[in-house]
């Protein structure tokens, strides 16, 4: 499963950083999201995608976040938490 996950990085890159109509690989709603969250000076960071309905996701580690997208600084840890939710990782 971990790989249908990559997949949706590589389409919501493709779609120009929007999770719309994308459908979760685990339970099949439309209910995936994902945040950058870095460094704003390096713009190197982790991506947590997952699905709301179900509460399964993934993190892809040591991303580059392009110029121009919204992240969310690794300092920020208030925004981090109301943003993100715990969710459960599949491998």
């Amino acid at each position: 499963m971990y790989n249908d996950w990559l997949k949706l990085y590589i389409e919501w890159i493709r779609n120009g950083y929007t999770t719309k109509d994308f459908i979760c690989p685990e339970c099949g709603s439309k209910s995936v999201e994902c945040v950058y969250v870095g460094n704003p000076a390096l713009r190197i960071g982790y991506l947590p995608i997952w699905c709301n309905h179900c509460n399964k996701g993934t993190r892809i580690c040591r991303v580059e976040i392009p110029q121009g997208v919204h992240m969310i600084d690794f300092e920020d840890l208030e925004s981090i938490r109301n943003r993100i939710p715990n969710y459960k990782y599949v491998d």
